[in-house]
This record gives C-alpha cells, structure tokens and sequence, in this order.
C-alpha cells in the first residue's frame, strides 16, 4: 500500500510539474495503447488483452490507466488473471522513453500441502490473491504516420513476487494511436 501511494504521489507531481498553459482540447490530449495475446498450440491457448488509456500532460509526458485479463487453457488446467495499473511514461529525447508502472494482478496462487500420513501423496492448493508489480525501464517508437507509433520496451519488476505470474524483466511491443 505504502508503494501505491508512492508511485500515486511521483505521478500526481510529475503530472502537475509537467503542465503547460496549453489551449490543447482534453480528447486531443488523449492517447490509447494496448496489446492482445492470441495464441494457440498443442501447449495450450491463450487469449487475452491489456487496453490502457493516457493524458498527455505536454509534449514529452505521458500518466494513464489500464486494466488486464488473460484466459489459459491446456491439458492440465484453465485459470484466467486480471487487474489494473497505473503508469507515467516520459520521452527523454526523440523517441526513447523512461516509464513506471504499478500493477496489481489478481491471479491463483499454488501451494503445497504436506499429507499428515507419510504414506499419502503430496497435493496442492490454489486460492486467488492480488500479487503487486512495480515495473520501471525504458523503451523507444517510432512514428509511422500521423497520430501512429510503433515501439517496444523493457521493464523490471522490482517488486518481483515471488507469486508474480509475469516473468521479470518484461519485454514490450505494441503501437500507440495518438486520437
């Protein structure tokens, strides 16, 4: 809790010392971005998608929101993870940018359960929990027309739950449509 306010409090900052007396329109200051993950195999399958939406503070400050699901299935099990983030993205110079990201993801988390007779086999038990990420990094776009970016980025977790159903660092691709 005391990290969310933290990163809520380094956006709210960054948010108002970024401000420009600017006649800018709030829809034009809007962008959205996002991914979807689609993916079948004798493995199993996913889907899913990652929407976010950000303000644009001026012309080198980005703060927004976003939320996550993911559906997997394979011969095994189905279990599905969803939450949200927050997050504060600055170009530091022509297409390379410095982000944060706070994310919680409400995902099943697996413990074992040790049998009271030696004899019994080990099992093991799963309830859903919120786990927290805390992503920091780097990335560059590059504009491919008009309001269009493609790009992508690496971020750690530096949090990194030990329960965190992502891998760490995380690697990034996606495109940006600036309305």
């Amino acid at each position: 809790m005391k990290k969310l306010f933290a990163l809520l409090l380094l956006t709210a900052t960054l948010t108002s010392f970024g401000q420009e007396k600017s006649k800018v329109p709030f829809k034009d200051r809007l962008v959205f971005s996002g991914d979807v993950a689609l993916s079948f195999s004798n493995f199993g399958s996913t889907l899913g998608a990652n929407p976010t939406v950000g303000y644009r503070v001026n012309d080198w400050l980005t703060s927004g929101i976003g939320a996550h699901y993911y559906y997997f299935s394979n011969s095994f099990s189905n279990t599905s993870l969803y939450g949200g983030q927050i997050f504060t993205r600055a170009e530091v110079f022509d297409g390379a940018f410095v982000i944060t990201e706070l994310q919680q993801t409400n995902t099943e988390v697996y413990r074992v359960v040790q049998p009271t007779n030696p004899n019994d086999p080990v099992t093991f038990s799963a309830e859903r929990q919120w786990i927290p990420q805390w992503y920091v990094g780097g990335g560059y776009y590059q504009n491919v027309g008009g309001n269009i970016r493609i790009g992508g980025s690496i971020l750690f977790d530096i949090i990194d739950d030990i329960d965190s159903p992502w891998s760490n660092p995380q690697l990034r691709g996606g495109v940006i449509i600036g309305i």
